[in-house]
C-alpha cells in the first residue's frame, strides 16, 4: 500500500475512535445527570416529614 493510503485509514481510525470516545462520555455524563437528579428527588422526598414537623404542620 502506498503511504497515502495508509495515513487516511490510520486518519479514518482515529476519526472513529473520537466519535466513539465522545459518544461514551456523552452517555455517561447523561446518565450520571440523571442518576443525580434521580437521588436528590429521593433525598428530598426522604426529608419532606422531617420538613414538615419541623415547620410545625403535622398535616
Amino acid at each position: 500500500m502506498n503511504n497515502q493510503l495508509i495515513n487516511d485509514l490510520n486518519n479514518a481510525r482515529i476519526i472513529g475512535q473520537n466519535v466513539l470516545a465522545n459518544s461514551l462520555k456523552r452517555g455517561l455524563t447523561n446518565f450520571a445527570s440523571e442518576a443525580d437528579a434521580a437521588a436528590a428527588q429521593d433525598f428530598a422526598l426522604a426529608r419532606a416529614p422531617d420538613n414538615l414537623y419541623s415547620n410545625g404542620k403535622t398535616s
